[in-house]
């Protein structure tokens, strides 16, 4: 009877202190464990309808220093730093390619090390291979070890700054690249074959000359389009739909031209060609979509590419995602190519490509698609895992694009006081990790150390595009073929040669190229 009583004495105890403690909170948390916030959430927050919308909110201050705010005169922060800085190898060039990997070399690093004019720089980690052997005729080549790294880091604090196992290590290679003279960086992943030995649709009518003579890049450009944000792949042919790239906002799908219904009229027009500061290649065969369209749409699917196709700019003030797996960097866009490490790899390149775009703004520079210069044979990937680690795209894309939009950065005079702010403002929402800030702080000093010049401030857009000639609908659209996929095999996708098998639930991944099969194991990378 003493026991029963004890008992129940500790049970309302218990109870009443169950009680009596305060909500529950809830902390968001990025994948590096960096704390942005906490908030209390309590039992009437919800709806038994619907869920909670991300707000985009300021959540934290920025209390660390601000290193760039109030910097004056870029002349004197260059005059900072000696020109005696020692770095591995001897190579320079104007042109390079940057991928960082953790597998033997691939088809697509193979084909990039026989362009002519080109150098590579292939940049290891501690948990890849030790060394990297490859056939490099033009002695064009350059594998940055572990232990080179190292080194670095002891000159560049942006290289210290930087985690290992980790796709950031990419941000090490475009430094290296940037040190050794690059004018433009081809910035690709390993699974992104080159289909030519050119960048066809890219450097043939735009170059970083010093002429005083301006030389013109013809693109296509929407006409008189008001949307804040842009979906490139049906403007640009694809045989499919609806389709829409990774980090495209959810719920401008629909009423975004995803679909054969929504035509967009475009005119082809031209600019200057030192305006174009980025250039996405499209991708045949396994293009970059986001992990809803693999799990519910077919694959794989190609854009019409023909010797007279054209790129699309996007318009002034409109926003696309772009990605880190197949994209051109001219001189004037390299300050851009920061990759953040808070945030997963399959968020971080899109938020560094939006961030860019409202910058671009501040100098003049335009972002364009090319037609595809790449075919992906896509590493395997787990369309589930794929899918949980691009939920901030899904929930916070078109805030981001937003808020944005609206982002002065008022008095600061310099561009690189304006970066800083710019990330500064997506930490305080919750984008970005305080981390992020930290190695974007370094890059800018980094590059400032590596020598390069950072474009001026004008404080509006100056590349606005002239009329060539008008079309009342883009070229490219045309009704899909028919497709079908059975339910029973929507996770896997053949296509002529090439077949690809994907398991959705990522037990391996078989590829076919060519008649050559091989094999990958799964990676968190």
């Amino acid at each position: 009877l003493i026991l029963v009583v004890m008992l129940f004495s500790m049970t309302i105890v218990a109870f009443i202190l169950f009680k009596s403690l305060p909500p529950a909170a809830e902390t968001v948390v990025n994948v590096k464990g960096d704390k942005f916030y906490t908030k209390v959430v309590t039992e009437s927050d919800g709806s038994a309808t619907s869920g909670k919308l991300f707000s985009g909110s300021k959540v934290v201050e920025f209390q660390n220093e601000r290193f760039f705010r109030n910097l004056k005169d870029l002349e004197s922060e260059y005059k900072k730093y000696g020109n005696e800085i020692k770095t591995p190898g001897s190579l320079n060039c104007e042109n390079w390619g940057v991928v960082t990997t953790i597998f033997e070399p691939s088809d697509a690093v193979k084909k990039q090390v026989l362009i002519p004019d080109w150098c590579l720089v292939v940049v290891g980690d501690r948990k890849g291979p030790l060394s990297y052997s490859i056939t490099a005729p033009l002695n064009n080549f350059i594998f940055l070890t572990a232990a080179q790294q190292d080194e670095m880091a002891k000159t560049f604090p942006v290289v210290k700054a930087l985690p290992w196992n980790h796709f950031g290590r990419k941000n090490v290679g475009f430094l290296y690249a940037i040190l050794h003279g690059a004018k433009t960086i081809w910035d690709f992943d390993d699974d992104n074959i080159l289909i030519d030995k050119t960048f066809q649709f890219a450097l043939s009518n735009s170059n970083n000359s010093d002429s005083t003579t301006p030389s013109y890049y013809t693109a296509l450009e929407p006409e008189h389009y008001d949307s804040l944000v842009l979906n490139p792949y049906p403007i640009m042919g694809a045989n499919v739909f609806p389709v829409w790239p990774r980090g495209f906002p959810l719920e401008r799908i629909i009423s975004n031209s995803s679909s054969s219904s929504n035509r967009i009229p475009v005119a082809t027009v031209k600019v200057e060609s030192s305006s174009v500061g980025i250039l996405q290649s499209l991708a045949n065969h396994d293009p970059d979509v986001d992990a809803i369209y693999r799990l519910t749409q077919p694959l794989p699917f190609d854009f019409p590419r023909r010797a007279n196709s054209q790129a699309l700019l996007v318009p002034i003030g409109c926003y696309s995602p772009y990605n880190a797996q197949a994209t051109l960097h001219m001189y004037s866009s390299l300050w851009s190519l920061l990759l953040p490490v808070t945030v997963h790899g399959r968020v971080s390149d899109i938020w560094r490509g939006y961030f860019a775009q409202r910058l671009g703004e501040d100098i003049g520079m335009r972002l364009a698609f090319t037609p595809p210069m790449v075919a992906q044979f896509r590493n395997s990937h787990n369309y589930l895992a794929d899918f949980d680690s691009e939920e901030p795209l899904y929930k916070r894309s078109m805030k981001i694009v937003e808020q944005l939009s609206v982002w002065k950065g008022d008095h600061i005079e310099t561009f690189p006081g304006r970066i800083e702010d710019l990330w500064i403002e997506m930490y305080e929402h919750g984008y970005i990790g305080l981390k992020d800030v930290e190695l974007l702080q370094a890059w800018l000093q980094s590059l400032f150390a590596a020598g390069y010049k950072f474009p001026l401030f004008s404080g509006k857009a100056n590349a606005k595009s002239i009329l060539v000639s008008r079309s009342p609908q883009h070229p490219f659209i045309k009704p899909p073929p028919p497709v079908t996929v059975h339910p029973k095999h929507a996770g896997n996708h053949s296509n002529a040669g090439n077949k690809v098998h994907h398991t959705i639930e990522g037990v391996d991944s078989n590829v076919t190229h060519g008649g050559k099969r091989h094999r990958r194991s799964l990676i968190n990378y």
